[in-house]
């Protein structure tokens, strides 16, 4: 395999829109000079998967970078590719940017700790290059079983690194700290030797849990209670304690940030910095002060607007970032422990937050770069935050979807790719970002394209704040 740069690769070229001014009510932000160029290939639907008997792939999700502007990816989710194709190419991925060689860290023949083999694999995140991720663990039925048996599925948490390999984290089952065993698992935030997840017991309590990248420990941080003195090792719940998590925590740079449903009924942003409370046997033992909660009704937002979800928050050297808005209907049944927003939003906004101070950086009030009189309608799940910049995928009207950058140095908003763009020579219908996109001036993109044309889709990288072009290449 050839590596992914290749200068003379005769590759169509994306130059991304600049964007048109923004209304007042965003009198923060002010719009980007400069472009970003989608100018390399990582992996495409004509790439072959390096599996057993190869084919191409035929889905990406969820593609992250890292500081050496390697690639890791999930290839051709069940739900979205069939079973067929699944079956064969299901897994995660790493692309070297050293040499443009696919490496399968997980595949669809890949043995996982405790038994069993992932039949689905959602919620990875990378730092540096260990990675986490949440699994369906199928067990194969055994030989001389009932003809109609099926085969035995249970949600898994895992890690993976170069010199472990793979660790199973927590499994439905198990036995949870603080009493009862895991019902459900929801998935993983890794930082350096901690993960941190949301998970129910079988009592029914929520809780977030943290333990190593090799298992060592095991404990519950944050859990749903009103306990004056929390247990062992554990962050104590504010006074009225906190009854759900939202979907996904955050962990990065010794820091924690979750959204939270509390004992009144009123959703925030909760935030600590845990490199300050971890002791050398890796437990905290501090609180979680009142001073580091950030209620929803407390954000900007236009007049008459009453948040009701928080979606997945991420945290960067002191900024915050993370989507909220209000639906009609929020789960709050749960998975994993934890909350999740259905159906389309009445309102939705993507915030930045610092010492004490909250931009609203974008929302569905704020009209479409570039389309007269058109608003955004919706915010993808994830919104990741790298120091003070905000890597987002936002929605529109008649199936506009674009892939944007917020800079709070400049701020300013760039677009990165939309549906009114080409991607090598293709008009994309949808994007979408991993958790960690985006190192230095470079972001990891995935890119999906109609049917029937000669791409399905792809994992891209774009430069950031290019004045220049040039061809895209492998």
């Amino acid at each position: 395999m050839h590596p992914r740069v290749l200068t003379s690769c005769p590759r169509a070229l994306l130059v991304a829109s600049v964007l048109a001014a923004l209304p007042a009510l965003h009198a923060d932000t002010r719009i980007g000079a400069g472009r970003a160029v989608v100018d390399e290939i990582v992996a495409d639907s004509t790439t072959l998967a390096p599996v057993r008997a190869p084919i191409p792939f035929a889905d990406f999700r969820y593609a992250h970078v890292d500081a050496d502007e390697n690639v890791t990816f999930i290839a051709d989710d069940p739900y979205l590719v069939g079973k067929p194709q699944a079956a064969r190419t299901h897994g995660i991925y790493r692309s070297s940017s050293a040499t443009g060689e696919l490496e399968c860290i997980v595949g669809p023949d890949t043995d996982l700790p405790g038994g069993g083999r992932a039949s689905w694999i959602r919620g990875l995140q990378s730092d540096r290059s260990a990675l986490v991720f949440h699994a369906v663990v199928e067990t194969p039925v055994a030989p001389g079983a009932p003809e109609k048996t099926t085969p035995a599925r249970i949600d898994a948490l895992f890690a993976w690194n170069r010199a472990t390999g793979l660790v199973r984290l927590a499994a439905v089952g198990q036995v949870a700290p603080g009493g009862g065993r895991f019902k459900k698992i929801g998935y993983g935030a890794l930082d350096d030797e901690t993960i941190v997840f949301s998970a129910l017991d079988t009592l029914g309590r929520p809780a977030l849990f943290a333990t190593t990248p090799t298992a060592s420990s095991l404990w519950r941080l944050v859990a749903a209670t009103t306990d004056a003195t929390p247990a062992d090792g554990q962050l104590a719940a504010p006074a009225d304690g906190l009854s759900l998590f939202w979907f996904q925590p955050w962990l990065r740079d010794g820091a924690l940030a979750f959204g939270a449903l509390d004992g009144a009924g009123r959703e925030s942003v909760w935030f600590a910095p845990l490199n300050d409370t971890l002791q050398s046997d890796g437990k905290p033992v501090a609180s979680l002060p009142a001073a580091s909660r950030l209620p929803l009704a407390d954000l900007p937002v236009p007049e008459g607007v009453v948040l009701n979800y928080v979606e997945t928050t991420s945290t960067s050297r002191g900024w915050i970032a993370f989507n909220a808005g209000h639906v009609a209907n929020p789960d709050r049944r749960g998975y994993g422990g934890a909350m999740v927003r259905r159906g389309q939003p009445d309102y939705e906004g993507v915030f930045l937050f610092k010492e004490g101070r909250c931009i609203n950086i974008v929302d569905t009030e704020t009209g479409i770069p570039g389309l007269e009189n058109v608003r955004f309608t919706n915010f993808d799940f994830w919104t990741t935050c790298d120091q003070g910049r905000v890597v987002f995928v936002a929605g529109g009207p008649d199936g506009f979807r674009g892939v944007y950058l917020y800079d709070a140095a400049r701020e300013a908003l760039y677009s990165i790719a939309t549906t009114g763009d080409l991607v090598d020579g293709l008009r994309p219908v949808d994007f979408e970002v991993g958790s960690r996109p985006l190192v230095g001036e470079r972001c990891a993109i995935v890119v999906k394209f109609a049917p029937g044309q000669r791409l399905a889709g792809g994992i891209y990288l774009a430069t950031l704040h290019r004045t220049a072009t040039r061809p895209l290449t492998r």
